[in-house]
């Protein structure tokens, strides 16, 4: 597909298995939402190793360069909610490059994603560039079972210091020159290594020999035009907790909540909560993860996922630091 804009963000991680399935949750149902609230952000997609080895490539493509920036995207990073506190050092391997988009060659979403970090010979960069972008990239996005290339070139913001994601993760590597090219058949883009990508054909066009490449699937994607509702959610109940689920629980919700004009809290519950997402809820406010939600309820991680997306619904948020505040301010918790 063609990337939007004239900037992106491009970074590649590891994540252990253990913390895989609660990464993806928090990375598909707040992180990148999060981002693409932010002005100048327009897409968003993780891909991930087909090799099931916790390898992930996420980009963001943006409107323009000085959306780095600016003031939304620097509040967001030294800023991060409760759950990207406990994520964010389940980044392993951390590489993390500010790019301005080169060229852009194709359309449609790709299923399988080759990226190329690599950089010019000193001397050689323009030669490169004009090579791959005027003769090579164009010819890779027309070629059967291909339908884009693109490269990107990493241009750190100056005078930008370490943001407290940043810190939290300990520090990130940063990439040079990005080359990616997609397609819908996984063997012409892994093939693309064994010929105009392979090293010594980039080596005649300018660029050094080193280079680091990964072959990804496509994981999620999200546009800031597609963004999530918050709209209630079925809370029809899975066989298998019905041990934890009881008459809906009496706690009474506050006066500030009775929905008088200008109370605090004044969006009151449509429904009220089981006392099994009560229970959620509580170990929520704790702190655990979904998977110490999970063993200390003796139930599966799939079945807490279950409740919180219901729970959300009741309480008419996104995520879980607005569910933790929502539960505050009626008292749940």
């Amino acid at each position: 597909m063609a990337l939007l804009g004239n900037a992106a963000v491009a970074m590649w991680w590891n994540v252990a298995p253990e913390a895989r399935s609660e990464f993806e949750d928090w990375h598909s149902h707040e992180h990148m939402p999060e981002r693409l609230r932010i002005p100048g952000f327009l897409r968003g997609t993780r891909w991930t190793s087909p090799s099931g080895e916790g390898d992930y490539f996420v980009i963001y493509e943006l409107a323009e360069y000085e959306t780095l920036t600016s003031k939304h995207y620097l509040d967001r990073l030294n800023n991060p909610t409760p759950w990207s506190n406990m994520m964010m050092p389940q980044h392993r391997n951390m590489t993390r490059s500010q790019c301005r988009v080169i060229c852009s060659h194709g359309g449609g979403a790709a299923r399988t994603l080759l990226t190329l970090r690599f950089s010019p010979v000193p001397g050689q960069a323009n030669r490169l560039r004009e090579r791959l972008s005027r003769d090579v990239l164009p010819a890779l996005a027309a070629r059967a079972g291909l339908i884009g290339a693109h490269l990107l070139q990493t241009q750190t913001p100056t005078g930008q210091a370490a943001t407290a994601e940043q810190k939290i993760r300990g520090g990130d590597a940063v990439a040079d020159w990005i080359l990616l090219a997609g397609g819908y058949d996984s063997k012409a883009v892994a093939a693309l290594l064994d010929d105009e990508l392979q090293e010594q054909t980039l080596a005649r066009h300018g660029a050094c020999h080193e280079r680091i490449a990964g072959i990804y699937r496509l994981s999620f994607s999200l546009t800031n035009k597609d963004l999530p509702s918050t709209s209630a959610r079925c809370d029809s109940q899975p066989p298998s907790i019905g041990r934890f689920v009881s008459q809906p629980a009496t706690r009474r919700l506050p006066k500030a909540a009775d929905g008088k004009k200008g109370a605090r809290g004044s969006r009151t519950m449509q429904e009220p909560l089981s006392r099994a997402q009560l229970r959620v809820l509580g170990l929520l406010n704790r702190g655990l993860t979904n998977q110490e939600i999970a063993k200390e309820l003796e139930i599966g991680v799939g079945t807490i996922r279950w409740h919180l997306n219901n729970i959300f619904g009741k309480l008419q948020v996104r995520n879980r630091t607005e569910a933790i505040v929502r539960a505050r301010e009626l008292s749940l918790v």
